[in-house]
């Protein structure tokens, strides 16, 4: 007891001296600095790490999903390839008596509507008959008395590619047409001298859903544009018409076909992530680029 009260009184002695208090001091925070260092170190390093890696699973998220849509787009063209060499689909349909010959009509109708049931991304299909009197069915028969509408759809016929999702000017400025997504196929399915078109419309509401699905945040914005940058649909009625503005630019001077980057606007930061289909294309041309943007407000 009386060692422990003599060692307790040096020590409290020797903490009252300002030189003992100094010299502890300096040495605890010497054989700190080492810590503070890694500390420090494995912070920085492990934020970049984590960081790279959150990136890098955001970035396969949203393409494994982009890859799904795309694998949609492709169905749709098959399955719209494969009804254009339907045989009923022939050129007898240029003198069929529609009225007289009702069976078949049913029939024709009820191929339009196996069509139009056949894909969840398929609003309306329509089939265009280019006779003496153009008809269209859609499923119901009308038939097409004015001349600019007719010319709407003659449009179809000539263009280069027999299946596109790039229409003709004269076709897109069609009233049931304007703003719409389509696909057309001419039939009968290869000639150098088709007869009629099947026209298949993309049903926006459930294109729009499954862009929702890209972005793996509930607040982003899903845009899908064609390759002049125009905005074909989007998932939000948010203004972004300034903001894709911006990041023009960069969508211009890209060489990947998907990319995530961050850009600061009106003082919000911005996460973009954007990739591309390469659909099938006319007048001469193999492919239309559609671009896929993503935008998400980061707090």
């Amino acid at each position: 007891m009386e060692y422990l009260q003599i060692s307790k009184n040096w020590m409290s002695n020797r903490w009252n001296s300002m030189y003992f208090r100094k010299s502890f001091l300096l040495i605890l925070f010497i054989t700190s600095i080492p810590g503070i260092i890694s500390g420090i170190g494995i912070y920085i390093f492990g934020l970049h790490s984590t960081e790279k890696e959150l990136q890098k699973v955001h970035a396969d998220e949203i393409t494994a999903r982009a890859e799904n849509l795309d694998e949609q787009f492709n169905y749709l063209e098959e399955s719209l390839t494969y009804w254009a060499f339907e045989p009923s689909f022939n050129s007898q349909l240029m003198n069929m008596d529609f009225v007289k010959e009702f069976q078949e009509t049913r029939d024709l109708k009820q191929k339009l509507l196996v069509l139009q049931g056949s894909h969840p991304l398929i609003k309306d299909v329509g089939l265009f008959i280019d006779r003496n009197n153009p008809v269209l069915m859609s499923p119901y028969l009308n038939e097409i008395e004015d001349k600019n509408i007719q010319n709407g759809f003659q449009s179809l016929l000539a263009l280069d590619k027999n299946v596109t999702w790039q229409q003709p000017e004269q076709f897109a400025n069609l009233e049931q047409y304007q703003n719409e997504i389509s696909i057309t196929h001419q039939i009968p399915g290869i000639v150098n001298d088709p007869f009629g078109a099947i026209i298949v419309t993309i049903d926006k509401m459930n294109l729009a859903s499954i862009l929702e699905t890209l972005t793996p945040y509930s607040d982003g914005v899903t845009l899908l544009l064609n390759e002049n940058n125009k905005i074909l649909l989007s998932t939000s009625n948010h203004e972004t018409d300034g903001l894709l503005d911006n990041i023009h630019l960069s969508l211009e001077s890209a060489t990947t076909s998907r990319n995530t980057f961050q850009m600061d606007w009106q003082d919000k930061t911005y996460s973009v992530s954007y990739g591309q289909f390469d659909r099938i294309g006319s007048n001469g041309r193999m492919y239309q680029r559609l671009r896929y943007l993503l935008l998400h407000h980061q707090l």
